[in-house]
Formats: structure tokens, C-alpha cells, sequence
């Protein structure tokens, strides 16, 4: 990532005890173009915030061509 600088989406769910809240911040240390945002979900994000994550990603897509 820190060479190739993809286009990338992280939808974190905000609720998730699996992981720290910190964990985004040293993925945005790795790539300049990370499109980030929490989700107002848990660990098992599509479960809970399906219709949310799906407009996440139609935008971030659509925002590539």
C-alpha cells in the first residue's frame, strides 16, 4: 500500500470490540488516497448496517470513474 498508494475504502463499525478505534489512523499512515469512515455498526457490520455499507461503496465506486 505504502508504495502503490490504491484507492481505498475502510467502513469501520464503530461498536466492534474486536478492534481498537486506533487501527484506523495507522491505516491512514499507509496510504495518502484511504477514503475512511465508521459505520454505525458492530463487528458483524453487513448484518446490522447492510443498506449503509452498500450506499458507502456505490459512492466510492461511482466516484472512480
Amino acid at each position: 500500500m505504502r508504495e502503490e498508494q490504491p484507492r481505498l475504502l475502510v467502513i469501520w463499525g464503530k461498536y466492534d470490540l474486536s478492534f481498537d478505534l486506533s487501527e484506523p489512523e495507522h491505516i491512514a499512515g499507509m496510504c495518502r488516497t484511504l477514503k475512511f469512515t465508521f459505520s454505525d455498526a458492530g463487528h458483524f457490520a453487513l448484518d446490522t448496517a447492510a443498506d449503509e455499507i452498500a450506499a458507502l461503496v456505490r459512492g466510492f465506486v461511482g466516484s472512480s470513474r
